[in-house]
């Protein structure tokens, strides 16, 4: 990096030729490239000329990470999608089951992409053409032959604890990928791509998690825009108080002051304000909009309580992950944390405990959620004649064919008498079965 000023552009080159004596190496200067920014094209050329390298322009690439001064183009991002593209293109019209396929896209298609979520936001129309072609490849739909896709995409990326196939889900996948960074941020504290974060962004005003993105590169808004998910998982530990906001930063217990204060919050003048700001030791330094009555009284004496137990250090604050027992982030941890939908599901994730082949597994997979082409599931797709079932005169689903078809209900009375256990009266007791790990 420098200026267009002659004296040290010959400075520069002078540099390159005594690291070529000193190490024995030469610099490739053919295969190098001089970046102008918005130098007359004569300088341009003549730097060109100086260093006998070509002219070069964004975006180019650095350790396969592609660069640019704006955002990128969708040129920029497409060479990944042809990547995956013809990857999937080599396992056309070979006959492999869903459970293979759910194996390839887990060990391979969703592998490529995650280097270059470590560094940039993607884009939305990035992560919806991704998921189409891994949905796609999944259910073997191409343009030669149109294949029904069974269950949507976001039931198919939920981890298998909660009743999916633990495909990962690239766009929360990217958010966990970027929000490694703060660790990476925190760690690094004397690294020169910290002090430029730091130099550039004013981090420590007061902390990372307030930086302002305006103006900023993409690397860095994608940093901000995962650490705004990441923030719920951190906590701090007080060491001088001058990086932890006192009411809107986590530092006692699971949540902020002023989430749990709401209504002395809001009437606070120093919102923004650091614990060593507002806390000298003794009194709580803060002024409000108007009057308290009784109740927001008794709050606000709660809250001088709280910032008693607070003990100065003279060590920088950290930050404490709480989505672990270590206290060190963890991509895998907030993942868990992001796809968890507040209710965990008891039998579907038994299935994938059971001894027998994944194919049955992926089959028992699809049965429990009631995504088996049965005649009721196909009448929501295309327009049937004939809904009844094969057996008898009533209407195919899941339920019926499997366990209250007079045929099924014959299979399950043999089944029973073999097992010495009355089995079959629905999911729910095959469900039962597979939780207690017995085989059937």
């Amino acid at each position: 990096l420098s200026d267009a000023n002659l004296d040290r552009l010959l400075n520069l080159k002078g540099v390159l030729m005594w690291f070529e004596q000193l190490s024995g190496m030469r610099v490739n200067f053919h295969k190098s490239e001089i970046i102008a920014m918005n130098p007359p094209e004569e300088v341009a050329h003549d730097i060109s000329h100086l260093f006998a390298c070509p002219l070069g322009s964004f975006p180019i690439k650095y350790l396969g990470v592609p660069l640019h001064c704006d955002n990128l183009r969708r040129e920029d991002i497409q060479p990944l999608v042809d990547k995956m593209l013809k990857r999937i293109a080599g396992w056309r019209g070979k006959l492999l089951s869903y459970a293979a396929r759910v194996v390839l896209i887990k060990a391979c298609l969703t592998s490529i992409p995650v280097y270059l979520m470590s560094f940039i936001k993607f884009p939305k129309w990035a992560i919806k053409i991704l998921n189409t072609h891994l949905a796609n490849c999944l259910w073997d739909d191409n343009p030669g032959g149109h294949k029904i896709h069974l269950v949507n995409w976001e039931r198919v990326s939920m981890m298998k604890d909660f009743g999916g196939l633990g495909i990962p889900n690239l766009r929360d996948l990217n958010i966990c990928l970027l929000a490694s960074w703060i660790k990476r941020y925190n760690i690094d504290k004397h690294k020169l791509w910290k002090q430029v974060i730091d130099s550039k962004y004013n981090t420590n005003r007061p902390n990372l998690f307030c930086s302002n993105t305006a103006g900023a590169s993409q690397f860095f808004r994608g940093l901000m825009w995962a650490a705004s998910a990441a923030k719920m998982g951190f906590r701090w530990k007080i060491g001088d108080g001058k990086k932890v906001k006192f009411w809107e930063d986590n530092w006692l217990g699971s949540t902020s002051l002023a989430i749990q204060f709401w209504d002395v919050y809001v009437l606070v003048q120093e919102q923004a304000g650091t614990v060593a700001e507002l806390w000298d030791g003794v009194d709580l330094k803060c002024t409000f909009r108007r009057g308290f009555n009784q109740r927001l009284y008794n709050m606000w004496l709660e809250i001088v309580q709280l910032a008693s137990t607070i003990s100065f250090t003279d060590e920088e604050d950290t930050l404490v992950w709480q989505f672990n027992s270590s206290g060190i982030y963890s991509s895998q941890s907030l993942y868990r944390v992001i796809k968890f939908r507040g209710i965990t599901p008891v039998h579907v994730p038994a299935v994938w405990n059971l001894k027998v082949p994944p194919r049955v597994q992926f089959f028992l997979w699809l049965l429990s959620k009631n995504k088996t082409l049965t005649r009721d599931n196909l009448s929501i797709r295309k327009k049937l004649d004939d809904v009844t079932c094969l057996f008898c005169s009533e209407n195919e689903s899941v339920q019926h064919l499997f366990f209250e078809c007079a045929v099924a209900k014959q299979m399950w009375i043999y089944f029973s008498e073999v097992c010495d256990r009355n089995v079959g009266q629905g999911f729910l007791s095959i469900g039962q079965l597979w939780l207690s790990n017995k085989k059937i």
